[in-house]
């Protein structure tokens, strides 16, 4: 068996892409997953996700613009027996000596996790830490800062045995017409 999860974060109350992404994604995913910078938007979210892919789950972890204390700033989920650290990222990223991520790896680390999903930054990430841990940001679907300005949101497939897939996608690259 394997899991499709589609990874969102920093919609910044700016819901019409995540919701365009929804739609072509629908069907096509067991969980959805918000990184942070949601902004009270949770209920609006998660009822376009029941209408669109009524069976999946929705969760979410909170941003350093979201204010919503029953929310936490960081979990651990597992999937297929990959357990993942889940976290909007601004209270690790650029917080210790050495490289930008190297608190939210070693955070990863000491929980167990295999990969750390967070948000924060607005740019898509795709890298291997010092010690193993992947690293893995979806970019913004509202508000992008990487050079090429593309709304991103990710796909990622957790294989049975293990093996994990990230599949970055754009908004723009996937113009109906």
């Amino acid at each position: 068996m394997s899991r499709r999860i589609f990874v969102v974060s920093d919609t910044h109350r700016l819901n019409a892409g995540m919701i365009t992404a929804l739609f072509r994604e629908a069907g096509n995913f067991d969980c959805v997953i918000h990184l942070g910078d949601i902004e009270g938007e949770e209920r609006r979210i998660r009822q376009e996700i029941e209408r669109l892919n009524p069976l999946s789950a929705f969760l979410l972890v909170r941003g350093n613009c979201d204010d919503d204390p029953a929310v936490p700033f960081f979990r651990t989920v597992e999937f297929e027996g990959v357990k993942l650290f889940l976290t909007h990222g601004h209270r690790y990223i650029n917080k210790v000596p050495g490289g930008p991520f190297d608190a939210l790896a070693s955070a990863a680390y000491g929980e167990g996790c295999r990969a750390a999903l967070f948000g924060h930054i607005h740019r898509p990430v795709f890298e291997t830490a010092w010690n193993g841990v992947a690293l893995l940001n979806p970019g913004s679907i509202s508000l992008p800062r990487q050079e090429d300005g593309r709304h991103g949101y990710a796909v990622l497939r957790i294989e049975d045995g293990g093996s994990l897939l990230w599949e970055q996608k754009y908004l723009e690259d996937q113009i109906d017409g």
